[in-house]
């Protein structure tokens, strides 16, 4: 009986393994949810000021049924692209954070001292941040988007 649950365990195991190819992206957490919203005073919010996510990781953007999104110096899909406006009709925008920013992440020197007297882990210390407006009926919000490595 004992060699039967040995076999079995080293099966499961291999199946486990062979589910995940050289292609798997079972790293990547789910979709990061902000929730747009219209304050009484006619202001867009969102519910997260900084979103962190990391890169390839999809952002998943729920309100009005008409809002945008207007990135100024860095679009978090393609950070060669400066600028990039992104608009919807249906109240759901999604952005899936690209992937050059892991490399761009892993090059990044920080101060291991400095990032502990700030109170940062290490993951948190290393960052790039994407200012982005939310802009709903001609008025805007801006918040930040962090992009932080795995």
């Amino acid at each position: 009986m004992n060699l039967l649950v040995k076999i079995s365990v080293v099966v499961i195991c291999l199946v486990g393994l062979a589910a995940c190819g050289p292609n798997c992206k079972c790293d990547v957490p789910g979709p990061a949810l902000v929730k747009v919203f219209v304050a009484d005073d006619g202001i867009p919010n969102v519910n997260i000021e900084t979103v962190v996510v990391y890169p390839e990781q999809k952002v998943v953007f729920e309100g009005p049924k008409k809002f945008s999104l207007i990135f100024k110096g860095v679009s978090p899909d393609d950070a060669s692209e400066r600028d990039r406006e992104y608009s919807t009709d249906d109240g759901v925008i999604e952005i899936t954070v690209g992937k050059e920013f892991k490399d761009a992440l892993s090059s990044m020197k920080y101060d291991k001292r400095t990032a502990q007297t700030q109170g940062e882990s290490p993951e948190l210390a290393r960052h790039i941040t994407i200012k982005y407006d939310v802009e709903v009926n001609g008025k805007v919000r801006d918040p930040k988007m962090k992009i932080i490595p795995k």
